[in-house]
């Protein structure tokens, strides 16, 4: 079967591996069960991926970690089967709702996530499997591109991580989420609640990122991350 997605991800952040996504890699060992390079000679649309999603002011904030091949109604409905749940807007109601969740530490399942700039907007949707508490959950942020592929799926860029706790802001000491470094343990657990719920019918790996230790969020969370973009087909 031809497979119809190029993802060549533009080095956009100052640091970044040298090498653009399309260059596929050797798999991990411990993931060559899974995940396949494409067939020779697969037919791809053209597209240009980012390698960070950015904060208001413009800086690398987090890092895109996966792309799904899905159409709308496919990406709802595997989110919904996954037991995640969708994400407030960010109002001053929803806010004051997370300002007393963080103080009384409550559950706050559909709490909103600040938001994070891709291709010039906002995240087009959000989800996160919750914790016991506000301030524990896995979340992702979803941006749709332009493009579709031969099927007529959209192509999504996701930025996954997992918060746990939170931090004060450096300049003003607003408390905020505070991510856990290993971004890749949060992607490894949206791709296990994903093929429980029976979504993807494909996976493979790009180089995206690369490997680093160095980074950190917009906010001064440290990350660190083996480097690879995930492509999903639904």
């Amino acid at each position: 079967m031809r497979l119809l997605l190029l993802i060549v991800i533009a080095l956009m952040a100052t640091g970044c591996a040298k090498l653009p996504v399309g260059a596929w890699q050797p798999v991990p060992p411990e993931l060559a069960s899974e995940v396949t390079p494409p067939p020779v000679g697969a037919v791809f649309p053209r597209m240009t991926f980012p390698h960070h999603a950015e904060d208001a002011q413009g800086h690398a904030a987090e890092p895109i970690t996966m792309v799904v091949a899905a159409h709308e109604t496919q990406l709802v409905d595997a989110f919904a089967k996954a037991g995640w749940v969708a994400a407030e807007a960010l109002t001053p109601q929803s806010m004051e709702r997370m300002r007393t969740a963080q103080a009384w530490s409550d559950a706050y399942p559909n709490a909103p996530l600040t938001p994070l700039y891709y291709w010039g907007r906002e995240q087009d949707a959000a989800w996160q499997r919750p914790g016991a508490t506000a301030a524990s959950r896995i979340r992702v942020r979803v941006w749709r591109s332009d493009e579709r592929d031969e099927k007529g799926r959209w192509l999504w860029a996701l930025n996954v991580a997992q918060d746990e706790g939170y931090i004060g802001l450096p300049h003003s000491g607003t408390p905020v989420h505070h991510m856990l470094p290993n971004v890749d343990d949060a992607n490894d657990s949206l791709l296990e609640d994903l093929a429980k719920a029976g979504a993807p019918t494909a996976q493979y790996l790009l180089a995206g990122i690369g490997p680093n230790m160095g980074f950190r969020t917009a906010s001064g969370d440290p990350y660190q991350t083996a480097g690879w973009v995930r492509v999903i087909e639904f």
